[in-house]
């Protein structure tokens, strides 16, 4: 009904534009497939350290691999599970008709979008043998068409039903496309693994004596200068797991029936911005892992001096992609699977400008599914062209550095209390600002701050 809703059994259920659907009993499942959480942990570093301890080196490498993380697919996405490849098969079976008319983002067409269900039905973009058509579409992709001829199927053994008595205009009739009932089945991640290696580096030092140093008498103060710098060698995650099955469990392609059509499918996110965007398809490969730079630093000089502390520090992060890490991995799995994997609407455009990305149509390159006689179309759309859309391309953030300076006055026992502290900072001195996105807080926050330059006074009395 999502993407038919001009079915005259989603009308009579009660179903909207959306998809969504009244009167459907919903509840948890359990999965017999699910295995225990894992996770293995390993640290490994050293430091050197140089003139009486003065200048530290340190190098620390840390490994995290979690495995089997356990989480539950609410009913609507249980459902969705068999919905690849549905666009085209209904254009096949109906050639010229409209799929997902109510979503502008497929077509452009904003007057089509806003139409009714009824308007749609009486409208010049169907007729009433389209309407047959669509339905009967629908219904064969329910009994064979979806799964690659396995039909629409249930996930882990939790329940998904449909066929219910709604009210037409007629009267009271068996529906065998409305859902009745549908369960929230629980399923495990492959694996998700971060390798870091964090380089440190510290100096202390005094001044020595010079004419330019005189003003601050005997005594210089001391130094202390520090770098940290943090290197990201993996950010992987494989988002569904196999849970493996016998050869008559496989389909053509040798891919497990059960499994998700994106099972086993690795993407590594150093160096792109990954978390939340539009940039279909099947983000969901990539959108648990947070923005990952390669390369993050931060290096500071601090002075003391009796009462006196003064700092200026300078943090700076690499430059991040804004694209769909998981393409090549789909393109590769689209040509092997006889199940669809990247729906056409994501970029078979038929020439025009493609959406949601926006770049030139790029056409595509015909393979043969290995052991079947399935034609596939493969886009020759690159992984470094799926740049996220909002609402314009922004294919990558580019590095930012930013620097503060602070200066701090603490005098113990002053006026009967026990200690009076000055403090004075301006973060961000030069007031540099990230590259703008409009989406959320029109930045990446996980890399930037919007702020600008701000100014901090504060005076603190201790009692």
């Amino acid at each position: 009904c999502d993407y038919l809703p001009d079915i005259q059994d989603c009308i009579d259920s009660g179903a909207g534009k959306g998809g969504a659907t009244p009167n459907v009993r919903v509840a948890n499942a359990g999965s017999p497939d699910l295995d225990p959480e894992t996770s293995d942990l390993y640290n490994l570093g050293f430091s050197l350290k140089f003139m009486d301890g003065d200048l530290v080196f340190d190098v620390d490498y840390t490994s995290v691999e979690f495995r089997g993380s356990i989480e539950e697919l609410d009913a609507g996405t249980h459902v969705s599970l068999n919905e690849n490849g549905f666009t085209e098969y209904v254009q096949a079976a109906c050639p010229g008709t409209l799929v997902d008319w109510d979503n502008e983002r497929r077509h452009g067409n904003p007057e089509i979008a806003q139409l009714t269900q009824e308007e749609f039905r009486t409208s010049e973009h169907t007729n009433p043998a389209d309407l047959d058509c669509r339905r009967n579409a629908a219904l064969s992709w329910l009994a064979s068409g979806a799964n690659a001829g396995a039909g629409e199927r249930s996930f882990s053994g939790a329940a998904l039903e449909r066929g219910r008595d709604v009210e037409g205009a007629d009267g009271v009739y068996a529906s065998p496309i409305t859902l009745r009932y549908v369960e929230s089945p629980w399923t495990a991640q492959g694996s998700r693994e971060a390798e870091t290696v964090i380089y440190g580096i510290r100096y202390g030092f005094e001044l020595p004596e010079s004419r330019w140093t005189n003003w601050l008498g005997d005594d210089t103060g001391a130094f202390m200068f520090t770098l940290s710098a943090t290197q990201f060698l993996t950010q992987s995650l494989t988002k569904f797991k196999s849970f493996g099955c016998d050869e008559a469990g496989r389909n053509e392609g040798g891919f497990c029936i059960n499994d998700h059509v994106l099972a086993g499918i690795e993407v590594d996110g150093v160096g792109n911005r990954n978390s939340q965007y539009f940039s279909p398809p099947n983000m969901h490969l990539y959108s648990d892992l947070p923005p990952t730079p390669e390369w993050r630093a931060q290096a500071g000089l601090r002075w003391f001096r009796g009462a006196h502390t003064a700092q200026i520090v300078v943090r700076w992060h690499d430059r991040v992609t804004n694209v769909n890490i998981g393409w090549d991995a789909q393109k590769e799995r689209e040509a092997l699977d006889p199940r669809t994997v990247i729906p056409s609407w994501t970029w078979d455009t038929g020439g025009r400008s493609s959406y949601p990305h926006h770049v030139p149509y790029r056409g595509y390159t015909e393979v043969t599914v290995p052991g079947t006689d399935i034609v596939k179309r493969i886009p020759n759309e690159e992984q470094s062209q799926r740049c996220a859309f909002q609402p314009w391309p922004v294919c990558e953030i580019d590095s930012r550095h930013y620097w503060d300076v602070s200066y701090t006055y603490r005098r113990p026992d002053v006026l009967g209390l026990r200690a009076l502290t000055a403090n004075v900072a301006v973060r961000n001195i030069f007031d540099t600002y990230p590259d703008p996105i409009t989406q959320f807080s029109a930045h990446e926050p996980y890399l930037d701050n919007i702020l600008g330059r701000s100014n901090l006074l504060r005076l603190s009395l201790t009692l």
